[in-house]
């Protein structure tokens, strides 16, 4: 949600009871999964938007770091609420340089790393996916010759199921 401004992002993944009507804007069934990225997996909205997947019958995934598993809480975390969960292994407070002068670190992965995960399991389901003979249908660069012709067919097709196309 960091396109809407890091403080204000910040402020509404703590928000708890918006994951519901958050997933009701979208078209996702059974026949699905959801990603659920969230690399200390303690905060309301990635946590109940998990529950609220799995109260709809969706697989779920998590991308979480371990690093955070003993910030134990009253409340359940994500790897918790999920049917399965990958470990980033991004350390406690997302930040792996010292800077001289400062008790901060800074340099943060997690969403290098996260988005290399989310990658690597869209590969995967495409290549299963394609060895089973289903159509999958890839988006092309808008920046190589026809691609954006050829990515006018999808959006046609995929806008009613996916709204940010």
């Amino acid at each position: 949600m960091l396109h809407n401004g890091a403080a204000k992002s910040s402020v509404m993944e703590k928000m708890s009871g918006i994951a519901e009507s958050i997933l009701e804007r979208y078209c996702i069934t059974d026949r699905d999964m959801l990603i659920v990225i969230s690399t200390s997996g303690k905060n309301a909205v990635p946590v109940e938007m998990a529950q609220a997947a799995t109260k709809r019958g969706i697989r779920n995934i998590s991308v979480v770091s371990s690093a955070y598993f003993m910030d134990k809480k009253d409340t359940p975390l994500l790897y918790e609420c999920s049917d399965m969960y990958i470990d980033n292994c991004v350390p406690h407070g997302d930040a792996v340089m010292e800077i001289t002068g400062s008790d901060t670190k800074m340099g943060s992965v997690s969403t290098a790393a996260s988005s290399f995960i989310l990658q690597s399991l869209l590969l995967e389901g495409a290549e299963l996916a394609a060895k089973e003979g289903a159509r999958v249908p890839i988006y092309m660069s808008g920046n190589v010759e026809g691609g954006a012709e050829y990515n006018k067919a999808l959006i046609a097709e995929y806008l009613p199921r996916i709204k940010h196309l």
